[in-house]
């Protein structure tokens, strides 16, 4: 009796389906017509992406490519047909919302969801939730991407979504304990690792959820490939240290003969994204254009690991990724739900975000933030000449965009939750600016907060620092102290 998922790769065997490592894009596609399919390929404005987009768009696919610099796309994209270009930054949870409702308000299926954008060899980031940038970018992003379009990928009658992971789900299986390195010693090939096992497994789930609607997916890992943009963070000595390139900075001649063109790194993508040998099969990992095996054992860097493949784990997985997104993926229910991009994000998420976007230089936002009865009270101002508390919407918006004007390198740092519910929170939140003078400015903010219908309200907003005094005091606190 065949076993009804992938759980530890049941179903990871080779299909026979004729092609290798050095298969390319071109090859694995011959004959298959895509006119009418829609496509969304992140990051397809470079390397692989690129490749993957080209060979789809000649195939008859229109391709959507979500990117964050535009102009690049553009250059790049330019001799291509039916290929859009659209904005979306991975590391900003509300640039994905914003894309994903961009193609919703369109009406249109989706057929093909290729999630190739991804980063490597990255010091340890954190995006504005807290959350470690490879896992952010790699595979939260991902997930929630996948749940904003769920209703066009059902509605394709038959959709297949790629994770574009890698062999570098070896370095790592995921860690539940601290996905974020909070108290553990930041690695950055662990980090990377852990993120590519999380692809993996949400292949696995979403496929065992997905299937019912004819919407399949897969994990991909391309190969070890030259000429693409993956590496541009890693210090050279890295690669010296590693044997990869010698003293000039060159890869070596022995290395460079066993990487993969870009042609041949995105033939796995595209076979999954069109074989019909996988009409019948998914949740599995899959390399140099065929369903790879399960490794021998842990110290095997071929195939895939069987924790990436974990049924539990993945499930668990899931459950963890709606908490560090704020998003309910719901892939059954009524059809009022089922669309299951519907946020049911916490407090504490949409005040991570309106905080982030504030970093972002929209001080406009901050009016709307308030209740109508809403202020700001920071009593120590008071020693400066300045009101001590500050009421309604306009009045706070225009002390923020003076605020900004004055100190435009103005971001929050940090977000902590001291009393939490899902619809409200008290938090602790901090600000940091250079002024002018060259003092640096902080402050540490306690807020009320609510959410309702996707919008967080702050109600009363308290201030409490020295650091703000001492920088627009020359002389710090003499200047309060001294008799005059």
């Amino acid at each position: 009796m065949r076993q009804n998922n992938n759980h530890l790769g049941a179903w990871q065997q080779p299909t026979g389906s004729g092609f290798g490592a050095r298969s390319t894009a071109q090859d694995v596609i011959k004959g298959i017509d895509l006119s009418g399919k829609i496509a969304i390929v992140t990051g397809g404005n470079t390397g692989i992406g690129l490749e993957t987009v080209k060979t789809l768009a000649t195939a008859g696919a229109t391709v959507i490519v979500p990117v964050r610099d535009t102009d690049k796309a553009k250059q790049n994209l330019e001799h291509i047909t039916n290929v859009e270009i659209e904005v979306m930054d991975l590391m900003d949870p509300a640039s994905v919302d914003a894309f994903a409702d961009r193609f919703l308000s369109s009406g249109r299926p989706l057929h093909l969801l290729i999630h190739n954008a991804g980063i490597m060899w990255v010091p340890l980031r954190r995006d504005s939730r807290g959350i470690e940038s490879q896992l952010a970018t790699n595979y939260l992003a991902q997930f929630q991407l996948t749940a904003r379009l769920w209703l066009p990928l059902k509605n394709a009658s038959g959709a297949r979504v790629i994770h574009v992971s890698s062999a570098g789900h070896h370095f790592s299986p995921f860690h539940f304990e601290d996905p974020n390195f909070l108290n553990r010693t930041y690695e950055t090939l662990l980090a990377y690792g852990q993120s590519k096992t999380a692809c993996n497994l949400f292949a696995l789930e979403l496929d065992n959820r997905g299937r019912g609607f004819d919407v399949r997916a897969y994990a991909v890992h391309p190969g070890s490939v030259g000429g693409t943009e993956l590496a541009r963070e890693a210090p050279r000595e890295l690669f010296q240290q590693m044997g990869f390139w010698d003293e000039d900075g060159n890869v070596l001649p022995e290395v460079a003969a066993s990487l993969k063109t870009v042609q041949q790194g995105a033939a796995t993508t595209v076979w999954c994204a069109t074989s019909p040998a996988l009409n019948d099969i998914g949740g599995v990992y899959c390399e140099d254009a065929d369903i790879a095996v399960v490794a021998s054992d842990a110290s095997s860097h071929s195939g895939v690991q069987p924790y990436s493949l974990e049924e539990a784990d993945a499930k668990r997985l899931w459950e963890l990724s709606e908490k560090l997104t704020g998003v309910t993926f719901r892939t059954v229910g009524n059809e009022q739900t089922e669309d299951v991009g519907i946020q049911e994000k916490p407090a504490s998420v949409l005040l991570s975000e309106y905080l982030a976007s504030v970093s972002a230089g929209k001080p406009a936002l901050t009016a709307s933030f308030f209740a109508e009865d809403g202020y700001i009270d920071a009593p120590y101002v008071e020693s400066l000449g300045m009101p001590s508390r500050i009421s309604g919407r306009s009045a706070i918006e225009a002390t923020m965009k003076g605020l900004l004007q004055n100190a435009p390198g103005f971001h929050f740092t940090h977000i902590r939750p001291v009393l939490e519910t899902h619809n409200e929170v008290v938090a602790e939140y901090e600000s940091e600016a250079v002024l002018a003078n060259g003092r640096t400015y902080r402050q540490l903010y306690m807020g009320h907060l609510t959410a309702e219908n996707g919008k967080i309200t702050c109600h009363r907003e308290f201030l409490n620092t020295l650091v703000f005094a001492e920088a627009f005091l020359p002389n710090g606190l003499k200047d309060l102290t001294t008799d005059k």
